[in-house]
């Protein structure tokens, strides 16, 4: 899979059961025309609607121009809770910040100066940008874990690099493993998704009984 590739594409399931999911993955896709600022921002936004209904979530750049928040999940989660859990977040953030986000997958559709809050990673062979990995741009920008208090106007995702990441982590050690620590149980899974859905008027969707 990496052949001819610099970047490391990690599949969301661990090795010894690749058919459930370990992790929900909400991936924040800014237009051309989008400023960083307002990235950050939404991130924040994001960020804050996920704790709001008491789950954690990891944030990351994604070495690009966005933003990935990861989500981690209870062990035996099936991809289609895990589907579940990140299209009611989604729906939440455009509700919330409407002139901002978008969920249209269609580049053509998409709002001018809106952001894709993209939810449709969450499935069986889907992958992402593992934290830490390269990536092919000029710069040899770099996927990296931030804190919450990193997440401010003055961010700047291309300050990520092949040349400053190494003293960062030795800095700061792995964050990235340290923000996953945090895994929610399949009580809080359950009472979150039932949250998010009757903010959204949709209690249905997310009391269909699971597969798997």
């Amino acid at each position: 899979m990496q052949i001819g590739s610099i970047e490391v594409h990690p599949w969301l399931s661990r090795i010894a059961d690749i058919d459930s999911t370990d992790r929900c993955l909400i991936d924040l896709d800014p237009g051309d025309d989008v400023s960083v600022a307002v990235v950050v921002s939404l991130t924040r936004d994001v960020l804050g609607i996920i704790r709001s209904c008491g789950l954690s979530a990891a944030v990351k750049t994604s070495g690009s121009s966005g933003m990935h928040l990861v989500i981690p999940l209870p062990p035996k989660t099936s991809y289609e809770v895990s589907a579940r859990l990140a299209t009611l977040i989604a729906r939440a953030v455009v509700t919330l910040r409407p002139g901002t986000a978008t969920i249209q997958r269609s580049l053509r559709s998409r709002p001018p100066g809106t952001i894709y809050v993209d939810a449709m990673q969450n499935a069986c062979g889907k992958s992402m940008a593992s934290a830490y990995s390269v990536r092919a741009t000029d710069a040899a920008t770099v996927s990296a874990p931030l804190r919450t208090r990193n997440l401010t106007c003055r961010l700047r995702t291309s300050a990520f690099s092949t040349k400053t990441m190494p003293a960062r982590s030795a800095r700061l050690g792995d964050l990235w493993g340290e923000m996953l620590t945090a895994r929610a149980t399949t009580q809080a899974l359950v009472k979150a998704m039932l949250v998010l859905a009757q903010v959204l008027g949709t209690a249905s969707e997310a009391t269909k009984p699971p597969r798997g």
